[in-house]
């Protein structure tokens, strides 16, 4: 098997896996009224730090408007806060709140100990395995976002 088809075929067999991951961790977490998109968007809140509403639907892959609506539910419950762009005081900018660093950080543990039970039931050399790959997603997600802020 040349490379070409041997990355497509590593593209192939870890889209499917990290797919199917995705769906059971969704299934198994409770997102105390949180769907899984807007606990997306908390997270590049946290991670980025404010952003623009346009920015902020991308991320979520949804129309601006609908975006909108989101986050009049998400200011109403304390969970984010509106601001504004220092460099223009004309656009308005959504910064996560202490309280949305805190529903942010349960849906992480929910996340985490979900996994931990799943992780559980496997040998310490799965788990060696699985903790060796570790650095190269490492990498993959760092590139990725690279390519993107480009």
């Amino acid at each position: 098997m040349n490379s070409t088809a041997a990355v497509s075929q590593l593209a192939g067999e870890l889209s499917g896996r990290l797919g199917t991951l995705t769906h059971l961790l969704r299934r198994e977490i409770d997102y105390a009224g949180v769907s899984p998109t807007l606990a997306t968007v908390l997270a590049a809140l946290d991670r980025d730090g404010p952003k623009r509403v346009s920015e902020l639907a991308e991320i979520a892959q949804i129309a601006q408007p609908t975006m909108t609506t989101h986050l009049r539910k998400l200011t109403a419950d304390g969970t984010v806060t509106r601001g504004a762009d220092p460099s223009d005081q004309r656009v308005v900018t959504i910064e996560l709140t202490p309280a949305g660093r805190e529903l942010l950080g349960r849906l992480r543990t929910a996340r985490q100990s979900a996994l931990q039970r799943r992780l559980d039931t496997l040998d310490a050399d799965d788990r060696a395995a699985l903790a060796a790959a570790i650095p190269a997603l490492d990498k993959l997600l760092d590139n990725w976002r690279k390519v993107d802020q480009a």
